[in-house]
């Protein structure tokens, strides 16, 4: 753990369609949206015009996840997104420019809207509440039975021919299957689509709902695509892109773009990071899950005993958490964490040396972890002192293969074959000599079997200094 002065830096995501079958992306029959009840529901707008277009649903603070036929072939520069409301509000002051529009390669709308889904990213990270959590993804191929009960969310026209709503409408609909969908349409759907509606009619999606969520339980199963024309007209179920086919490609395309646009990176190296780190710790986001606010949590310091018979505490004054975090996508896991009163060095504390290079891989080289987790994943009680563990990093190709799971590059492998991280070690370092390059990030159980997955801090050092001088 990193013992700083008073910083404790912490490491710890429209329109109507006009096919020849009649299709029509488009609530009807909903009932208004209580205020803060969908918080990562947003508005796709016309920048110029402040007009809404279409849903969307933040992932984290800087990606939105929506509909393809929402913004292909369409210039990032003439759409923004509103977010953080229930009313739609063209002079809004939150409000989000987009960076970047990534639609799927696959989307093609005139084979019935396959791949209709979309990624955006912000230029900016959205001002939303600092425990804002986006919207969650469903488990890659998950699959949603038949009658479950799900809510749709939108602006979109109460009727053909009627008006978007400017409150937030949510609807109760019911899951259909992929056999009984076809068969009400006549068409075959394809397995990237899941359907809902009710079976009587009279509730659904209507234009300008296109690219909003279809919810269960606050996890995203559905976009939404396409639907027969008049809106809910029965016996046609609304068309939805089913997320779950879709969870890989958007772990991938966000962590192909962190990478090949650099947001939030640099090739720069520390200049000084040293000086500015006095009194700062490094932790991981993860670890706040069930910590709302700063005076929640104290620091322990000072001691390899994890409950010492004179322990030393620190308040905290601030938590900053990287604006691209997201526990879903498990990225960029990595934290600041501030302070009250000024942290004093001395032989039992002493601040840990980080990285001075940026954007270093570590593959087969000797590292140690440090922390007080678990010995083991059955274990029903942490250590009573710190311990330490060799472990080797592995390529980010080898990790890949062993874990079958996304590897972001600005992640560090290693342990597995009995070593590794157990729960308590989340935030802990990772250490190269006496340089820490990494920080505990996630794991599969049981615990050490497989490679652990760390925070590359190597990647964040411009992040970390601008946190410092700006907060």
């Amino acid at each position: 753990m990193l013992h700083c002065k008073d910083w404790l830096l912490v490491f710890c995501a429209c329109a109507t369609l006009n096919g020849a079958l009649g299709f029509d992306s488009k609530i009807v029959n909903g009932t208004l949206a209580l205020p803060g009840e969908f918080p990562y529901m947003v508005s796709l707008r016309n920048s110029f015009s402040g007009r809404h277009s279409c849903g969307g649903s933040l992932l984290n603070r800087v990606w939105v996840l929506t509909a393809a036929h929402c913004v292909n072939k369409r210039d990032a520069h003439k759409i923004n997104v509103q977010y953080g409301s229930n009313e739609l509000d063209r002079n809004s002051t939150n409000v989000a420019n987009l960076a970047k529009i990534f639609v799927h390669d696959g989307y093609d709308p005139s084979n019935r809207y396959i791949h209709d889904i979309a990624l955006l990213r912000l230029d900016k990270p959205a001002k939303v509440e600092k425990d804002f959590m986006g919207v969650r993804l469903p488990e890659y191929k998950m699959q949603t039975a038949e009658e479950t009960p799900a809510i749709l969310i939108g602006w979109g026209l109460n009727e053909t021919g009627g008006y978007i709503q400017n409150h937030l409408q949510k609807v109760d609909l019911d899951v259909f299957s992929d056999a009984e969908c076809s068969r009400r349409h006549g068409i075959p759907m394809h397995a990237s689509n899941i359907c809902a509606g009710v079976p009587e009619g009279g509730k659904g999606q209507c234009s300008g709902d296109s690219g909003g969520p279809l919810l269960v339980n606050d996890t995203q199963i559905g976009i939404v695509s396409w639907s027969r024309k008049p809106c809910t007209v029965p016996p046609y179920p609304g068309v939805f892109t089913e997320v779950s086919a879709y969870v890989g490609w958007i772990l991938e395309t966000i962590l192909d773009a962190e990478d090949e646009e650099e947001f939030g990176d640099s090739e720069e190296g520390t200049n000084g990071i040293e000086g500015i780190l006095s009194g700062n710790l490094i932790v991981v986001p993860h670890c706040f899950t069930f910590i709302r606010a700063p005076e929640e949590m104290v620091l322990q310091y000072g001691s390899h005993e994890l409950e010492p018979k004179e322990p030393k505490y620190k308040e905290v004054q601030a938590i900053y958490i990287h604006e691209g975090y997201s526990a879903t996508i498990a990225i960029h896991d990595i934290a600041l964490v501030k302070l009250k009163h000024i942290l004093t060095f001395d032989e039992d504390t002493q601040k840990v040396r980080l990285i001075e290079n940026a954007k270093l891989s570590y593959e087969n080289v000797e590292v140690t972890l440090i922390g007080w987790g678990l010995n083991e994943t059955s274990a029903q009680a942490l250590p009573h002192y710190l311990h330490q563990v060799p472990l080797r990093t592995l390529t980010l190709n080898a990790c890949r293969d062993q874990l079958k799971s996304v590897i972001h590059k600005t992640n560090i492998c290693a342990g597995g074959n009995g070593r590794g991280q157990c729960s308590g070690d989340s935030g802990g370092p990772l250490m190269l000599g006496h340089e820490q390059i990494g920080l505990v990030s996630w794991s599969i159980k049981p615990c050490g079997q497989k490679p652990g997955i760390f925070t590359n801090i190597s990647y964040y050092l411009k992040w970390i200094v601008e946190i410092m001088e700006t907060k």
